[in-house]
């Protein structure tokens, strides 16, 4: 586990292949205590490396909003109602409220020793100090994600139009319960100082390859379009705090609700010329670049609903080009049987083979006779 100094605001960021710890150089409670934060992704799903996404598997890439909710009363924990940020007292982040954590990994390639934010936050101090709550989402005033004003609740989001403008939105566990430097066992540690905030991919990431079975060096089979349709482009995302048992025991939960609102999206040919149109297929499965690759909102795949058209030519030496459209009903496209909907933090990829099926021969002998006779004659 790599060790990172956090000075003052100084925010970390890593992805779930290495955890990171952080440490305030001060351990004076009674001395003002910046709030850092350490932060790690529950599961990569890599995407283009553009403002938006999370790159490569490595870092976050840009800003995340952070919201902490404020508790009076030091003596106990969270234990007003079992959803706790619905309440009127408990509902307004008033601590932090969409406040901009921003990126700033160093030279060396580190996940982000440079974090910061403004103006800073303290922790509370004092002999019985108000514990904090945290909740975090990314990216930063992310495209198409309504927060409800109570934050923890339901959300909306709305996918954008094209694939290279959809985030990769991410939300964070709920942090309950946090005091800097507490020692009673009824109180969670502010762990000197640092948040540990856990994100999680809340889309699905969706992708579609091509190949062909042709493999007649006198014919070429080259894709010239592919369109999907019917795809729901909004959700409900509800996020939910349970308190446990006892303190600090309490649970995250987010749930995706029915998706609604139908559109249609262009697929861009991986390796055409242009982008989206003339691709010579291949046996092999066309690559597909991540600016290619789609983050939907989850959603059932149902008879009829979700499709994606495709047109092709085929062109062989002595013959007419001809021009073919097929569309393809996504729900019977199957997986051991059975269709694939589109769970959250999931990935999923449709290969699709197009082209002429040639016609082949196989030919066997039945090598025992069907009957044997024998004739014997003698000649004098």
């Amino acid at each position: 586990m790599k060790k990172i100094m956090i000075l003052a605001a100084a925010a970390a960021l890593v992805l779930s292949a290495a955890c990171t710890k952080s440490e305030i150089t001060s351990s004076l409670n009674d001395e003002p205590q910046a709030i850092g934060f350490t932060n790690y992704v529950s599961r990569s799903l890599t995407k283009a490396a553009t403002a938006n996404y999370v790159a490569s598997g490595s870092t976050l890439i840009t800003d995340f909003g952070v919201y902490s909710w404020v508790k009076a009363n030091a003596t106990t924990p969270w234990s007003a109602n079992n959803n706790l940020f619905t309440g009127a007292a408990e509902g307004a982040p008033t601590f932090m409220s969409n406040v901009d954590v921003t990126f700033g990994g160093d030279e060396e390639g580190d996940s982000g020793s440079n974090n910061t934010y403004t103006p800073l936050r303290y922790w509370p101090s004092g002999d019985t100090p108000s514990g904090l709550s945290f909740f975090a989402y990314y990216p930063y005033n992310a495209a198409g994600f309504v927060l409800p004003s109570a934050i923890l609740g339901d959300a909306t989001f709305t996918v954008q139009t094209t694939a290279a403008a959809q985030v990769d939105l991410m939300v964070s566990d709920v942090v309950a319960d946090q005091y800097y430097g507490a020692t009673n066992s009824a109180y969670q540690s502010g762990a000197e100082g640092t948040v540990d905030l856990k994100f999680y991919h809340m889309l699905t990431k969706v992708k579609f390859v091509f190949k062909t079975d042709n493999e007649d060096a006198n014919t070429t089979v080259t894709l010239t379009n592919a369109q999907l349709s019917g795809i729901f482009t909004k959700n409900t995302l509800t996020n939910t705090y349970t308190k446990g048992a006892t303190a600090n025991a309490g649970s995250t939960t987010h749930e995706w609700g029915t998706a609604n609102t139908a559109a249609g999206f262009d697929v861009t040919i991986s390796g055409a010329t242009p982008a989206t149109t003339n691709r010579v297929l291949s046996t092999d499965v066309t690559a597909c670049t991540d600016a290619d690759t789609f983050l939907m909102v989850p959603q059932t795949i149902a008879a009829d609903q979700q499709k994606i058209a495709v047109t092709w030519t085929v062109a062989t030496t002595g013959s007419a080009t001809i021009t073919n459209t097929k569309t393809i009903d996504l729900n019977d496209i199957k997986n051991s049987g059975a269709h694939i909907d589109w769970a959250k933090n999931n990935q999923v990829t449709y290969t699709i083979t197009i082209g002429p099926k040639p016609i082949r021969f196989t030919a066997t002998v039945d090598t025992d006779w069907a009957s044997v006779t024998n004739g014997t004659v003698s000649v004098n």
